[in-house]
């Protein structure tokens, strides 16, 4: 007879709200633009999926990113869409949108040193019209926070990839927000 354990492992993590005036419907275009939303989403399941080496990877993800992207879309939704349609639209919600973007180049500078932060690479973030459509606001929790956990803080490697991921993350949220 197997024996089920289980652990639980605390950790904290540091949430990231950068705010903008522009309008959620440019911030979503750039951001589309920037994540390559077109070419990218089922592209890059079929790329992981089928890729039988490394150099398949790279070759497939510098098509994806037109050598010019950090970032590709991995998955896409519409929070408030599906709230109102819940709610038969009796309830009217801000537009708030997420995205799964990534990078297999960059990830897996993470996952050789701890596989766990699979759980949180690819990272999301969520873009939230402001009230009374007055900017947006682009959130999402800080990478190297949710994947330095437990024996990872110690991982000097790990730091290093993932403090790599918290500038480029910024750097693109930065870019679909002016």
């Amino acid at each position: 007879m197997s024996t089920i354990t289980k652990t639980l492992v605390p950790y904290s993590a540091q949430r990231v709200v950068i705010t903008s005036p522009k309008p959620i419907k440019d911030v979503l275009d750039a951001l589309d633009k920037e994540v390559n939303k077109e070419g990218a989403g089922v592209n890059i399941m079929r790329l992981l999926a089928t890729a039988q080496s490394k150099e398949e990877i790279e070759k497939g993800m510098k098509e994806l990113t037109e050598g010019k992207r950090d970032f590709v879309l991995f998955a896409a939704g519409s929070h408030s869409r599906w709230l109102s349609a819940y709610f038969n639209g009796a309830r009217k919600f801000p537009e708030a949108h997420v995205y799964t973007i990534g990078n297999p180049i960059i990830a897996q500078t993470m996952l050789q040193q701890d596989l766990t932060a699979g759980l949180h690479v690819p990272p999301k973030l969520l873009v939230i019209e402001a009230e009374g459509g007055k900017g947006t606001s682009v959130v999402y929790d800080l990478p190297s926070s949710v994947v330095l956990v437990g024996s990872g803080l110690l991982n000097a490697e790990l730091k290093k990839s993932a403090a790599v991921l918290d500038e480029k993350f910024e750097k693109m949220v930065r870019k679909v927000l002016a």
